[in-house]
């Protein structure tokens, strides 16, 4: 296995290279095995250690480097020694492994790297020493440089990396770069500028490395994979996938990897349950097809498995026609997806109390016209069913509890530790009260949460609902309402007398006025009924926590002289690392987990048991197989892809831009910002820019115009919470001329954007609209319809001003609190009050608002300068309401 690694690490670091992995297993060994490469070839070439950054890597990748790494690690005060881990695998045999968690930038001694490189230099390369650090703001800009300066291993963030690219600072032509995940470009512009400058300011073009281990996305995404190699200037693209022979081989070589499958039998309401919810989602996707005229095998049922469905329906014909009523059923489409899965993991409690909570949400819905079907009464009627035994509550085992309990007790028995590793926090909290309580705590806990929910509804429907109901959808209630003729504008008797439907108003729709009746009763039971679900948590925790103080005898169902964990996904990299279990539950099937616990097992040289728990035919594992499909099908289309672009030969032009110490035109820009794709487009147009932390606005363009940057569903945020009134007036305070830039396009992404979706999204806030510019009549407002137009709105607006510095963007001062910004607001809403002027009235100490209407046409002139601002401002102060 180390022979093929070293020979795809070479093909890496031969050239600019672009390298796709199937689902990233070899990704940690690969990428360790070309920065070793990478490091020697420039020591051979160089006297100095090359910076090698690694950007965006998965953190599973960073723990890699260091099991793989021997040697010291080091703070401000303490030198430790840490466990040796195969020296035969580590960089030039010394790698430092540097932690700065905790320890303030500056009483870092400046000189434990250099001079440690220094000497290292002189010496022969067995004993170079290489830095391995997690970059962070911790850090200054001046220790920064020094570590950058001396050579080493970074794992950095794109945030932090723009800041020093596009900066003076760093010198970085000694500098390899290797960004990971980079089909991430679609979501996350920031990725693509780093690649662009980095590329722009090195004399050697060919020091930059592109993984990814996401093949598919490469696929669905449309025009991604022409656009990774257009931006980062690709020399060749290398597929490694799991159908070569090379890395079948390797996977059999795993002596110590022992992989149980076991195929659980679902319970016969499990089923009943499983095909019931999706029956419901083919019932949407049917609609969803009908109404875009989309033929089933443009977009089959196989695809509701995977969050693709809704992409390409959003993307469906530039997303023209994806209107409201289709995004809802979207929505929908995600929520019963997400229902199915939770039914393999969770026990028929949660399940049903997550059921009844969605079934609140949806309540009254245009969209939720598949929860009155036949399929979905079958549902929630079967998994009632699970919870009672006639009018007894039992509840029906989950055989995945049961089999994961008998695979804990038999690998203790052997004396082993047992990982189980669950997809979230929430069945995470589950099986630690399933495996901490006895059943019949349980029941009891359990009990009390559906007594109080019952008691909860009744009072909330007495308090809230107009009419009597059942749990039926608005539109039965809206067709009762019609054929009884009811007219909601008018009192009505009810049967006991009282008066219902009681509405003056009239703009409000009569089925409007039931819509919201339910809907906010409806969204009132759901909080509430969150909030108990956290109290059987808390309630959990308690009764255990009093069992333990008393000394009762209850089944712990823990096994003495052995560490049982369990832990999420996200937690899997560290607890792996240094709890080293020798037995493996993964509760949910996932090829990504799968994958990284491949890596794990080649790290460890002693027997490893994964057992993969699913249930047999069930859509589960019918959705783990598709997914080894699907990359194995996305990997022939990308090589087919490429073989086409060898084809046709395009030559590939380099774009010309001039070096940062050569620009003039400058802007401050919000750090922020740089995840969109602005500033990769005013840094082409040879602006520089300089990246802080603003406080207000999101560009400065001189020291008296800043921007504030809008996307229409961001304003309409903005105007429906009136932080935007906020902002814009912090602006003003400290700028004569505040530009509101609403874009009419996706800002992040290559996304095809319809601009009369901008219409739409504000329709609703027009009066909110209205009411903004009235407040702040000098405030201008931009529409832009593109980067390039706003880029060349920019241009315009800096003609004939100075170029900002950083002085500029600082906040206000704190004496600026003592300002009476009222009186300033009314002030300037005067005729003849200009900003400038305004600017010198409020540094005047001895003036007050007072004094300033009762002064004469003599005393305004020192003031106001001109005759005419003179004179509109002194009639208006004088001017007689009758």
């Amino acid at each position: 296995m180390e022979q093929f690694v070293d020979n795809v690490a070479l093909q890496i670091v031969s050239c600019k290279s672009f390298t796709i992995l199937s689902h990233g297993y070899l990704l940690p060994e690969i990428s360790l095995s070309a920065v070793h490469k990478d490091m020697k070839l420039y020591l051979s070439h160089n006297k100095s250690i090359p910076a090698i950054f690694l950007i965006n890597a998965p953190p599973h990748i960073f723990h890699h480097f260091k099991l793989y790494s021997e040697g010291l690690t080091f703070d401000s005060s303490t030198i430790k020694e840490i466990k040796k881990r195969k020296s035969e695998q580590t960089l030039l045999n010394f790698i430092r492994s540097i932690d700065y968690s905790g320890v303030d930038s500056s009483s870092i001694s400046q000189s434990c790297v250099s001079e440690l490189n220094q000497s290292s230099i002189a010496s022969s390369n067995e004993d170079i020493y290489i830095p391995l650090l997690s970059i962070d703001y911790k850090l200054s800009i001046e220790k920064r440089k020094e570590l950058y300066k001396n050579g080493g291993i970074f794992f950095v963030t794109t945030r932090i990396l723009i800041s020093d690219l596009i900066s003076n600072e760093f010198n970085w032509n000694n500098c390899i770069f290797y960004i990971f995940d980079i089909e991430d470009i679609q979501k996350r512009f920031n990725i693509s500028f780093i690649g662009q400058v980095f590329l722009t300011l090195t004399k050697n073009k060919g020091l930059l490395r592109c993984l990814t281990q996401k093949t598919h996305q490469l696929v669905v995404i449309p025009k991604i994979y022409e656009r990774i190699k257009e931006i980062f200037r690709i020399d060749k693209v290398f597929f490694f996938s799991y159908t070569f022979p090379e890395l079948i081989k390797i996977r059999n070589e795993f002596k110590y990897f022992n992989v149980v499958q076991l195929k659980l039998q679902m319970s016969e309401s499990m089923k009943i349950i499983e095909q019931g919810i999706f029956e419901s989602m083919k019932y949407i996707a049917i609609e969803i097809r009908h109404r875009l005229k989309i033929q089933p095998n443009v977009l089959p049922d196989s695809m509701l498995l995977f969050g693709e469905f809704e992409k390409r329906i959003n993307n469906y014909n530039k997303g023209i026609d994806y209107d409201s009523d289709i995004e809802l059923m979207c929505i929908d489409i995600k929520t019963l997806r997400h229902l199915m899965f939770s039914l393999y993991i969770l026990n028929p409690v949660l399940f049903f109390i997550q059921l009844e909570t969605m079934k609140l949400l949806v309540w009254g819905e245009d969209s939720m016209f598949w929860l009155g079907k036949k399929t979905m009464e079958l549902v929630i009627e079967t998994t009632k069913a699970r919870l009672w035994n006639k009018d007894k509550f039992l509840i029906e085992k989950q055989p995945k509890h049961i089999e994961m309990m008998n695979i804990i007790k038999h690998e203790n028995q052997k004396g082993n530790d047992v990982v189980i590793i669950v997809r979230n926090q929430q069945t995470k909290q589950e099986l630690i009260h399933s495996w901490n309580v006895d059943d019949g705590t349980l029941l009891d806990i359990y009990q009390q949460w559906f007594d109080k929910k019952n008691e909860l509804e009744k009072h909330i429907k007495e308090v809230h609902l107009k009419y009597r109901t059942d749990a039926n959808s608005k539109i039965k209630k809206w067709k009762f309402v019609q054929s009884e003729g009811i007219n909601l504008n008018q009192k009505n008797e009810g049967d006991n007398g009282e008066v219902i439907g009681i509405d003056d108003k009239d703009d409000v729709k009569p089925e409007d006025e039931i819509i919201f009746g339910y809907n906010s009763v409806m969204y009132e039971m759901s909080q509430r009924f969150y909030l108990t679900q956290q109290m059987v948590i808390e309630e959990t925790q308690q009764k255990l926590s009093q069992m333990k103080k008393k000394n009762e005898q209850f089944n712990c169902r823990e096994y003495k002289g052995r560490i049982n964990k369990i832990i999420t996904q996200n937690e899997m990299n560290n607890e792996l690392f240094w709890d080293k279990p020798k037995a493996i539950i993964l509760y949910n099937c996932s090829l990504w987990v799968t994958r990284v616990l491949e890596t794990y097992v080649h790290s460890r040289d002693e027997e490893i048991k994964l057992y993969l728990l699913f249930y047999e035919k069930s859509y589960e594992m019918i959705k783990y197989q598709q997914t080894i499909l699907r990359e194995k099908n996305a990997f022939e289309q990308l090589v087919k892809t490429e073989m086409k672009s060898k084809e046709l030969n395009i030559d590939q032009k380099e774009i010309e831009i001039i070096p940062i110490q050569d620009r003039v035109k400058t802007i401050i820009v919000d750090i922020r910002e740089f995840r969109c794709e602005l500033p990769f487009h005013l840094f082409n147009q040879n602006y520089k820019l300089i990246p802080k932390q603003l406080e207000i606005g999101d560009y400065i363009l001189s020291p008296n115009i800043c921007i504030e940057r809008k996307s229409a569903i961001d304003l309409a945020g903005s105007l429906k919470s009136r932080r935007i009134n906020k902002q814009i007036q912090n602006m003003f305070r400290k700028y004569n001329t505040v530009v509101l830039l609403i874009e009419c396009y996706s800002s992040e992404g290559f996304e095809q954007y319809d601009s009369s979706k901008t219409e739409q999204v504000l329709k609703s806030y027009t009066n909110i609209f209205t009411q903004l510019i009235t407040e702040f009549p000098q405030l201008k407002i931009v529409w832009s319809y593109s980067p390039q137009m706003t880029t060349h709105i920019f241009n315009d607006l800096k003609q004939n001003d100075s170029e900002p510095t950083e002085e500029d963007c600082k906040m206000i001062e704190n004496d600026d609190d003592l300002t009476n910004w009222n009186a300033l607001e009314v002030l300037k809403r005067m005729p003849g009050i200009t900003t400038d002027q305004l600017y010198d009235i409020e540094h005047n100490p001895n003036l007050t608002f007072s004094k300033l209407i009762q002064m004469s046409e003599e005393q305004l002139k020192d003031i106001l300068k001109e005759d005419k601002n003179v004179k509109l401002f002194h009639h208006a102060c004088n001017l007689q309401f009758k």
